[in-house]
């Protein structure tokens, strides 16, 4: 079996430095032209069949899912259909246009072209500079290959899911890919040249790490340095979730640690609370020195008051409890939107079901809270604490329903864990079970 192992890794290994090389090549001669159908399409397949054959070796060493046969289709059935969609939405858009997708692909031609960095350093230009622009240096400009790779990450994330399924000592793993195989959005913002994939993959990592060094009450210095580098890799790919994130881990900090680590935590967010209105980083691009400025809420939502289906734009707060009574609406919005009855083009039905679905995660999800309730209220705050941290922010300054269905991603996709528990074998697991 090694040996056949060995044998196999030899030709993929082969046929990636070929392709790879053959790619580099037609990058060079096509450096300043379009390159041809035919050329995306074959390098297309050539680095789909490379990319199934990793995800197929990588899904044959996980001990994890040795005897869960089912749940490695679903896992090989995620990436296969979403690859297949991003060759072919590449010559025949079956997609709805996204206008991010055009902003990358320009920003990696002018990298590729001139080396040109436009923006900062971090965020939307960084991603589209040094990710996409680097790819199309190497292999030429082809969104294809950058809409593949979305979707090998995103079967990877599916992974890392699994096992927050098994640290909650729930065996139905398969609820998990299934769910991330069905969910709409997925299909419109995973096999396209967005950063959707690559947030994610951090994101879950993070909170997986959280997970590990809180849940089983590890003091691991080690522990902590990952969990900053994913929060730092988050940040560098979606900066407004730096304070999300910080503020998630340093809460974390607090409810679990003891003694002199309890005191110095509540000093660490002392400091973070005091020093963000006044440091150069931006909370959704707007919120700076102004944090408790309600006049710059009420105008962010405006701004959106003439792309269609805009939800609670021409809104106005006369004082904060006014405007603190709007929360739960934007909560049900940023959780739901769109609705029914504004599914008036493909791009909205694609969109509706996937509120449909996250309704039904997020039901279900609580039931199984409820069931467990006993056997995991030590965590149940720092995770409903989390979840608000997250939610509130999106949710206050979030008005078009595109926009929550893409940002609202990881919060559908971490219920997933919690969803493989609604079968009845899994409810009412005993405490020293459950203790993740």
């Amino acid at each position: 079996m090694k040996t056949l192992d060995i044998h196999l890794c030899k030709k993929l290994t082969m046929l990636g430095i070929s392709s790879l090389f053959l790619s580099h090549l037609a990058a060079e001669y096509f450096r300043y032209s379009n390159m041809p159908e035919w050329v995306t399409l074959i390098q297309g397949t050539i680095f789909f069949i490379c990319f199934l054959f990793i995800l197929f070796w990588v899904l044959t060493k996980i001990k994890l899912l040795q005897n869960h046969f089912f749940c490695k289709i679903l896992i090989l059935v995620i990436f296969i259909s979403r690859g297949i969609i991003a060759i072919i939405n590449e010559h025949y858009p079956l997609l709805p246009n996204l206008s991010d997708v055009s902003y990358y692909h320009q920003l990696g031609l002018d990298y590729s072209r001139e080396l040109l960095i436009q923006g900062s350093g971090i965020g939307a230009a960084a991603f589209g500079n040094y990710f996409i622009g680097t790819l199309y240096l190497i292999i030429g400009p082809s969104p294809v290959i950058i809409s593949l790779i979305n979707a090998f990450i995103y079967s990877l994330t599916i992974l890392i899911l699994i096992k927050i399924c098994s640290e909650l000592k729930f065996n139905n793993y398969w609820i998990v890919p299934f769910g991330a195989c069905i969910l709409p959005s997925s299909f419109l913002y995973i096999p396209v040249m967005l950063r959707e994939s690559l947030f994610l993959l951090c994101a879950i990592s993070f909170f997986y790490q959280m997970i590990i060094l809180f849940g089983k009450g590890n003091k691991d210095l080690f522990k902590h340095m990952i969990v900053i580098v994913l929060l730092l890799l988050c940040t560098l790919i979606r900066p407004q979730v730096f304070p999300i994130f910080l503020l998630i881990y340093v809460f974390t900090l607090i409810y679990y640690q003891r003694g002199f680590f309890k005191v110095f935590s509540c000093l660490l967010l002392a400091s973070i609370i005091i020093l963000i209105p006044f440091s150069n980083l931006t909370l959704f691009q707007f919120i700076d020195s102004d944090l408790l400025n309600l006049y710059y809420f009420q105008m962010y939502r405006n701004a959106f008051s003439d792309l269609p289906n805009a939800y609670l734009v021409n809104i106005a707060y006369k004082d904060w409890l006014d405007f603190f009574s709007y929360l739960p609406r934007f909560i049900l919005y940023f959780l739901f939107a769109p609705f029914p009855w504004v599914a008036a083009n493909y791009k909205y039905f694609m969109a509706t079901l996937d509120s449909m679905i996250t309704i039904i995660i997020i039901t279900s999800t609580v039931l199984v809270v409820f069931y467990n309730y006993k056997n995991w209220k030590k965590h149940l705050l720092p995770a409903v604490l989390g979840i608000c941290i997250f939610v509130l922010p999106f949710a206050m300054i979030e008005a078009y329903p595109m926009g929550a269905v893409r940002h609202r991603m990881i919060v559908t996709l971490m219920m997933l864990p919690l969803l493989a528990g609604i079968l009845p074998q899994n409810m009412g697991i005993p405490s020293q079970k459950n203790e993740f």
